[in-house]
């Protein structure tokens, strides 16, 4: 699809270039927000691929620059990051589904790298028994193979922890991203995927020792290039206290539940 201006909408075709293209009306306050969209996509995809070779994690630079403002003068911003199953993570079955963490970790062995977030950090507990402080935040992608057809899931706000045992994906913030988290096995009656954006893609889950894994891929150059890009968490400021609700009665909690069987029923998938 293409468009073209000062064209009715309708097929258009091209004869020089043997081409033709499906042209829409739209307004331009449309046409500002598919530009942008398309802009930012571009910038990802070209950033992304320029790293074919890309410095050791620590020393990435968003444009592979150094900052040589003194880094006591530049606002930094920290974020506090919990995991529970980090130490059970294990690459080779993809991103363990955690709804123990409020937020992603990534080694950086199946996720690319496609842009680090400047003078934001994350200071994240439960590994190892561990804090470790002040983590890079960044954007990342990985292949995911899907119905009907695989894509490109990006992840923005996940922190950059190299040398460790994997992926780890926060459940709420993957639902905060407009997913449906079907994280119960098919043999309890689960879905046992991830319907992504609407249901236009469906992932499935592996599982291991009751642990539900999102297969995923380092993306190659050409993947980048042909495959459809997926917004998988949203680009805003991830703040996982904003679902917080320990201000709410044991009553209040109480009415909130489902009052027929059938509706809980859907809920356990």
């Amino acid at each position: 699809m293409k468009l073209l201006a000062n064209q009715k909408p309708g097929l258009a075709v091209d004869a020089a270039n043997k081409k033709s293209y499906v042209t829409l009306e739209i307004s331009p306050e449309q046409a500002h927000n598919i530009q942008q969209k398309s802009n930012c996509a571009i910038r990802h995809i070209n950033m992304a691929i320029s790293q074919t070779n890309p410095p050791p994690p620590g020393l990435f630079h968003r444009f592979d620059q150094f900052d040589l403002q003194p880094i006591s003068s530049i606002p930094q911003q920290t974020t506090q990051y919990t995991v529970q199953n980090y130490n059970a993570a294990i690459r080779k079955f993809g991103g363990l589904i955690d709804s123990g963490a409020n937020g992603g970790l990534t080694d950086g062995k199946s996720m690319r790298v496609m842009e680090m977030i400047e003078h934001k950090f994350i200071d994240v507990s439960g590994v190892g028994n561990h804090t470790i402080n002040k983590i890079p935040l960044g954007v990342f992608c990985t292949v995911h193979q899907a119905k009907p057809t695989p894509f490109i899931g990006v992840y923005h706000n996940y922190g950059l922890l190299p040398g460790t045992h994997g992926t780890i994906h926060s459940r709420i913030h993957l639902q905060d991203g407009g997913n449906f988290i079907g994280d119960t096995s098919p043999m309890l009656g689960g879905l046992g995927c991830v319907v992504v954006n609407g249901g236009e893609y469906r992932v499935p889950l592996r599982f291991k020792k009751g642990l539900a894994y999102l297969p995923q891929s380092y993306p190659s150059n050409e993947e980048l290039r042909s495959l459809p890009q997926v917004l998988m968490t949203s680009e805003d400021e991830w703040d996982p206290s904003k679902y917080d609700d320990t201000h709410l009665s044991t009553h209040d909690l109480l009415e909130r539940i489902p009052k027929s069987k059938k509706c809980a029923r859907k809920c356990m998938v």
